[in-house]
């Protein structure tokens, strides 16, 4: 949350809850955004996928989907 608007990398995010877990992977962010994209959806905010780089979060506009 403290990077909205800004991309954010995979493998970043995965360093950053390694250190929470030992056995953290790239599928483990997927199912976490996965979780979150349903919880934000009901606030406004879209969790965007930036293909080969990571996501970006960004309040959503009309007829956005989430």
């Amino acid at each position: 949350m403290q990077k909205a608007g800004r991309v954010v990398p995979k493998d970043s995010i995965v360093a950053r809850m390694s250190s929470w877990e030992t056995d953290f992977s790239e599928n483990s962010v997927e199912v976490y955004v996965h979780r979150l994209r349903k919880r934000f959806a009901e606030l406004g905010v879209v969790i965007r996928t930036v293909r080969g780089f990571g996501y970006v979060m960004e309040q959503a506009t009309p007829g956005t989907e989430a």
